[in-house]
C-alpha cells in the first residue's frame, strides 16, 4: 500500500508547478510528503521535474559549467581530451559528460530508470552501480567526476577509496557538491550535510588538491542557504 501510495505522491510533486512548489515549502509541505516517500522517489522526482528543461535547455547548462562552476579550468588541470577514459558518479540524466569529450561512463543507482526517462548520447555509457561499489577495475580511468552526487551517497568515504581504486596513478577527481556553513538535516535523498573542511578532510591523505572554489551562483540565480564547492585533486600513489 505504501508503495502504491509513495508512487500517486510523486506524480502529484512531478506535475506540480514550481512556484507552487516554492510556497509548500515555505509552508513546511514536504515535511508530511516525505514521510510517504523513499530516497529513490526523492531521486526519481528530482530527475523526472527537470528532464524535460534539460532535453530543451542543454546550452544553458554547458553555459552553467562554463560560467560558474570553472569547466574551461576543469578540463585544463585535469588534461581532458578525446582519448581521456572519464567516469562521472552519481550522473544522473543532466551529467556533465554532456560537455567533456573522451570515452565517457556514467553510473547511477537509477540508471536503468533515467534510461528510460532520457535519451543518452551514444557516446555515453551509463550503467547500474552504486558509488560505494564501482564495478571496474583498478585504475581504469583518467578522470572521476562526482558531481552533485557524494552527499546522496550512503557512505562517503566509501565511495572515494573507490574512486581512488579506479582512478589511474596521478589521474584526476573533480567533485562538485553543495556546502553549507553549518551542517544540518537535510532530506531522504541527501542524508549528509558538508562543511567545505567536511569536503576537504574527505579528500584527505587520497588526492592532492590542485584547485578549490566555492560560488553560490548559477544560471538559475544565487543559492541563499549553501555554496557549491569545485575541487580538482590528483591522486596521490601512496596515502598520506
Amino acid at each position: 500500500m505504501r508503495k502504491f501510495t509513495s508512487k500517486i505522491v510523486r506524480k502529484i510533486v512531478v506535475h506540480t508547478p514550481q512556484r507552487i512548489r516554492n510556497l509548500l515549502k515555505f509552508l513546511g509541505f514536504p515535511k508530511f510528503v516525505n514521510y510517504f516517500l523513499t530516497k529513490e522517489d526523492g531521486e526519481l522526482i528530482a530527475q523526472e521535474s527537470w528532464v524535460n528543461f534539460f532535453k530543451s535547455n542543454k546550452d544553458l547548462y554547458l553555459k552553467n559549467w562554463e560560467e560558474y562552476f570553472f569547466l574551461r579550468k576543469i578540463i585544463e588541470l585535469a588534461r581532458i581530451h578525446k582519448k581521456s577514459r572519464i567516469l562521472d558518479v552519481g550522473c544522473g540524466v543532466s551529467t556533465v559528460l554532456h560537455f567533456v569529450e573522451g570515452k565517457k561512463w556514467g553510473i547511477d543507482p537509477l540508471a536503468e530508470t533515467y534510461k528510460k526517462l532520457y535519451p543518452y548520447p551514444k557516446d555515453i555509457i551509463i550503467k547500474k552501480a552504486v558509488g560505494e561499489k564501482i564495478a571496474f577495475s583498478r585504475g581504469f580511468f583518467d578522470v572521476v567526476f562526482c558531481t552533485n552526487s557524494l552527499d546522496h551517497t550512503d557512505n562517503p568515504a566509501k565511495t572515494l577509496s573507490e574512486i581512488y581504486r579506479v582512478l589511474k596513478p596521478g589521474a584526476f577527481f573533480v567533485l562538485h557538491v553543495d556546502i553549507f556553513k553549518k551542517k544540518a538535516k537535510r532530506d531522504k535523498t541527501h542524508p549528509f550535510c558538508f562543511t567545505q573542511k567536511d569536503c576537504i578532510r574527505l579528500l584527505g591523505n587520497k588526492f592532492d588538491i590542485l584547485f578549490k572554489a566555492k560560488t553560490n551562483k548559477s544560471i538559475f540565480g544565487k543559492a541563499r542557504d549553501r555554496a557549491y564547492f569545485i575541487a580538482v585533486a590528483q591522486k596521490v600513489n601512496k596515502l598520506k
